[in-house]
């Protein structure tokens, strides 16, 4: 169930190339809404490319722990992987959001959708014994309810 509903796509482009934080986060608002899906600079420089970048904007554990307390359980980025680059060794975003049941959904081509609310409809592929799998996702505008 928390792969299709009402989801906010959050514009995060002006904090520019560093991790995203709870403050960001605070920021903006997250008014209620379980599902959230962050544009970032990620888009436009990163996701473009065939290489893997050695940078790229990634959640900080902060900001993962944030939306756990606020009870988010649906979180995607627009990038190969939601943690932070500084955070890589270890992986404590992950761990925060796996271990309270948080979906995550990475590589989200969220470049050209403005900020706002959608009905969002995610579509894993059923693969048995498998953590992940690769998604069809789609973000209806007008329709925030089903």
């Amino acid at each position: 169930e928390m792969f299709v509903g009402r989801t906010r796509v959050m514009d995060l482009i002006h904090i520019g190339d560093r991790s995203i934080t709870a403050d960001d986060i605070k920021a903006i608002g997250l008014d209620g809404v379980t599902r959230v899906l962050f544009k970032t600079t990620n888009s436009a420089k990163r996701m473009i490319k065939k290489e893997f970048s050695d940078d790229w904007v990634g959640i900080a554990p902060c900001a993962a722990q944030y939306l756990v307390d606020n009870g988010v359980q649906f979180v995607g980025i627009d990038y190969v992987t939601i943690e932070a680059p500084e955070h890589s060794v270890e992986w404590p975003t992950h761990h925060i959001l796996c271990g309270n049941n948080v979906i995550i959904l990475e590589g989200a081509k969220v470049g050209e959708i403005p900020d706002g609310e959608y009905f969002m409809c995610c579509l894993p592929m059923r693969l048995k014994g498998s953590e992940g799998a690769a998604t069809r996702t789609i973000l209806i505008d007008g329709i925030t309810e089903g």
